[in-house]
């Protein structure tokens, strides 16, 4: 009933839990892999009010078909300001702050590097990625 999948999966009874860190400084990521090249464009969040992320970083990488062992560079989207607020509500960032060319990806991290549990915690109950794929 916490797994990853759960965030994804549109149900209203499941959701995504994260472990919990004594001193607050999450630093939890949500690896997202569309086993396909796509630009991202939104993202949309629902958390557990109370237990929202309150910073995130996007990192986005490329997989090499050609070499599927290779270790994967991430890169950060550091154009891209994403401030959830501790809401029970569906939350959107826009994505198209940063250019076209630097949000094609394979995958797509999500890093919380806060949460406004006191252990660290963060429960997303809906998570949506909007964009395009590259065709």
């Amino acid at each position: 009933m916490y797994g990853p999948s759960n965030a994804i999966d549109k149900s209203e009874s499941t959701c995504w839990n994260s472990d919990g860190i004594a001193d607050g400084d999450t630093n939890i990521s949500f690896i997202l892999a569309f086993h396909r090249l796509v630009i991202v464009k939104e993202i949309r969040a629902q958390f557990q009010g109370g237990f929202a992320a309150e910073e995130c970083t996007l990192h986005v990488a490329k997989m090499s078909v050609s070499n599927p062992g290779e270790k994967v560079e991430w890169n950060e989207l550091s154009g891209i300001f994403m401030e959830p607020e501790d809401s029970n509500e569906m939350q959107r960032f826009d994505l198209t702050e940063e250019s076209d060319d630097n949000r094609i990806c394979e995958l797509l991290k999500i890093s919380f590097q806060s949460s406004t549990d006191f252990y660290g915690r963060v429960t997303l109950y809906k998570l949506e990625l909007w964009g395009d794929e590259i065709l």
